[in-house]
């Protein structure tokens, strides 16, 4: 799986998040860990 293809509905559907009122938290965390990765692997 590529990065890019990980979402929030795709980290909601894996946490089996149903509400959208962590929309923004899940947003920030993915943002954070995404950021993480591309900085970690160049």
């Amino acid at each position: 799986m590529k990065l890019s293809e990980i979402d929030i509905p795709f980290v909601k559907e894996y946490l089996r998040q149903d509400g959208d009122e962590d929309d923004k938290l899940i947003g920030a965390i993915l943002g954070g860990a995404k950021d993480y990765i591309v900085k970690y692997t160049g």
